[in-house]
């Protein structure tokens, strides 16, 4: 939706929804939930399983407002308002490999914020060309109009809030199963930030996870993000 506004503004309203089905979710059948670790019978250990269950939604709203070219000088400034979902191995930008599902009898816990997900974000660009418009100097001639016109100038700026932090157990290895790497802790429900004096976040809020399986899905939001350029 796009709507004209006084003082050569120009408004536009945009909203993007997204939803994809049958994505891969990875998981170890080799060991008990809940249980001491114990491999189930029948069962090969050492591998890792595939399977086409998964969902991801994304849903994005953005707002822009964007002052036309006019004597040389022309701005824009665009809010978005974004939420993505999924429970699949692969999750998106940043990701530098496969997320094993942490309870294979419990694949919908998988379910949560992607790690691509940034709720709010900003853009805002000023652009100045010289020598458009009359007030801008294109009227300017030799070598002073030749020197003058054509220059650009602009900045952008990136605000926006942050990524989720997924915390991660370290152990040498998912028992039974022969594969290496991190765990996720369990969550005790304990705010994320009450913390101690000089530190942004508490540990109360995991522990170590349960003997026999892996943690649910969940991460806390990273502090604000900015850049610009």
């Amino acid at each position: 939706m796009q709507q004209d506004l006084a003082g050569s503004m120009v408004m536009t309203a945009t909203y993007l929804g997204i939803k994809g089905t049958r994505a891969t979710q990875v998981f170890l059948a080799q060991y008990v939930s809940g249980g001491g670790g114990e491999s189930v019978p029948g069962v090969p250990a050492g591998y890792a399983y595939m399977a086409r269950t998964a969902i991801r939604r994304a849903r994005r709203g953005m707002v822009q407002l964007r002052r036309r070219l006019h004597n040389g000088f022309t701005a824009s400034l665009q809010y978005t308002f974004a939420k993505a979902i999924d429970d699949a191995a692969l999750g998106g930008r940043g990701q530098g490999g496969q997320v094993i599902a942490q309870n294979w009898l419990n694949l919908a816990a998988e379910r949560g914020l992607s790690n691509f997900d940034q709720r709010h974000q900003a853009t805002v660009q000023v652009q100045y060309t010289t020598g458009i418009g009359v007030r801008g100097g294109t009227l300017l001639r030799g070598w002073k109009g030749a020197a003058y016109k054509g220059g650009r100038s602009s900045r952008m700026s990136f605000p926006g809030s942050g990524m989720p932090l997924t915390p991660v157990y370290i152990a040498g290895r998912v028992r039974n199963t022969g594969v290496t790497g991190s765990l996720r802790p369990d969550y005790t429900g304990a705010p994320v930030y009450a913390a101690p004096t000089g530190r942004f976040l508490t540990r109360r809020r995991t522990r170590r996870p349960r003997r026999g399986c892996g943690a649910t899905r969940g991460g806390t939001r990273s502090p604000v993000r900015a850049s610009s350029r």
